[in-house]
């Protein structure tokens, strides 16, 4: 047997790959993975069932041009929920997007305005029942020292809808709403903060 790694071997052309690496695997569609009802529950990793795409040296090179190409930035999010397995599901099918990326979550109101301050979000997405504070304070906490930073709220209750929409809630998403409707909802308001100079 071959002490050597296959992966380490040179190929035909000399060239050696890279060891498999989680994070660099793009699936070309939704079904590579298996989803169980807790995405999380194997200590923080997914199933993939498709194989891993090898990244060849220099590949960081190639990032690099690409970048200096002008990509397009994606829209930042910062999440705040109380639900430990609904905030990580949507951390999850968010990151699915590729104009997305959350950069901060939370599970308490509080430290929500410094979080927001060191991760600077496009867009807040904001759940109303929080341990220790109802959402709607905390939207008014946020709104006061961000004025242009939009805030979606998304909660299992209809109920709260105008008075969060009169606080200053950008959008109201009750929870079991189509993806599209969230995506949606992201995008423009990403679109109007950035419109008016936010």
């Amino acid at each position: 047997m071959n002490p050597i790694p296959d992966f380490l071997l040179p190929d035909s052309c000399g060239r050696t790959l890279q060891p498999p690496i989680k994070t660099s695997y793009k699936p070309q569609n939704h079904s590579n993975f298996r989803l169980f009802a807790n995405p999380f529950s194997r200590g923080g990793r997914f199933d993939p069932i498709g194989t891993f795409q090898y990244a060849w040296h220099g590949s960081d090179r190639q990032e690099e041009e690409r970048k200096k190409a002008g990509k397009k930035r994606k829209i930042r999010l910062v999440l705040i929920d109380d639900n430990k397995i609904f905030l990580e599901s949507l951390v999850f099918i968010l990151h699915l997007k590729k104009d997305m990326e959350v950069v901060g979550t939370s599970q308490r109101a509080h430290g929500t305005l410094a979080l927001i301050e060191n991760t600077q979000p496009d867009v807040v997405i904001l759940d109303l029942m929080l341990p220790d504070m109802d959402g709607i304070t905390l939207l008014g906490k946020i709104k006061e020292r961000y004025p242009a930073l939009p805030v979606i709220i998304f909660s299992v209750y209809e109920d709260f809808r105008k008075k969060a929409l009169h606080r200053g809630a950008y959008a109201y998403l009750v929870k079991g709403s189509h993806l599209d409707e969230v995506y949606q909802a992201i995008r423009r308001a990403h679109e109007n903060s950035a419109g008016s100079g936010g």
